[in-house]
């Protein structure tokens, strides 16, 4: 009898722990100096695009071989730079594909197109990315998910993949998720992707499929603009984090 009480304290436990990650109701640290470390960060943001399956540029797999839709170059480039994208293809099906990594030589010259032309990011290489379909909102580093307004993507010399970062701005904001509810955020983020423009005390935020900034507080997408964050070191916090991110 004991043994099923203690088993459904922990089924309920942990149900409910993922419950407060994925619903925002995480607490406030009780103590900032005691629990965490100090940052001095500035973010930006990215989300998913969408794409009608047009043009002439083909996404391809890690083999070279095509997935059957395309792109033009502008398309392809936004694609390439977001890591991930949703495309409806001609039968009206909506494929989402996540970059696997670079292919052996580029398809394209994102310089070609007039957004990129003047960029001082890594264009270079979106030309030679490689793709593979994926669910949800894909994924980013170590295979885990990408969370809308959970995942961050860091420079992990910086920021160690899986960590939590608070960002006391970021709580009390209200964010419209994919499925339309409103919540508000409790400032928490996990360290769950990166990117070759990520460098430094640079994070990306994920906001989904929400191209608009929740977070104008502290989401100014310059280097000069600031703001202070917190390294949690709660390991059972953490560890609700990273079990909302797993597969």
């Amino acid at each position: 009898m004991k043994c099923y009480l203690w088993i459904s304290i922990f089924l309920i436990s942990k149900l409910s722990f993922s419950q407060e990650a994925s619903n925002f109701t995480l607490k406030a640290p009780d103590s900032l100096s005691a629990q965490s470390q100090p940052l001095k960060l500035w973010a930006t943001q990215y989300y998913i695009p969408s794409l009608k399956s047009s043009g002439s540029i083909l996404f391809r797999d890690a083999k070279g071989k095509a997935m059957g839709v395309f792109a033009d170059t502008c398309g392809y480039c936004k694609a390439a730079l977001e890591g991930t994208v949703y495309i409806t293809d001609s039968l009206g099906k909506v494929i989402l594909l996540n970059v696997a990594g670079n292919g052996t030589v580029p398809f394209i010259d994102c310089r070609a197109c007039s957004t990129y032309r003047d960029s001082k990011l890594d264009r270079e290489n979106w030309g030679s990315k490689v793709w593979v379909k994926a669910s949800g909102y894909g994924l980013g580093v170590k295979n885990y998910k990408l969370v809308p307004y959970r995942t961050i993507a860091v420079d992990p010399t910086q920021i160690a993949y899986g960590s939590v970062i608070y960002i006391p701005l970021a709580r009390g904001v209200k964010i419209k998720l994919p499925t339309g509810e409103e919540v508000v955020h409790d400032g928490y983020f996990f360290a769950g992707d990166t990117g070759s423009a990520i460098k430094g005390t640079h994070i990306d935020v994920f906001t989904g499929i929400q191209s608009g900034n929740p977070f104008v507080s502290f989401l100014k997408s310059k280097p000069q603009e600031t703001f202070q964050a917190f390294v949690i070191t709660d390991s059972a916090l953490i560890n609700q984090m990273k079990q909302l991110h797993l597969k």
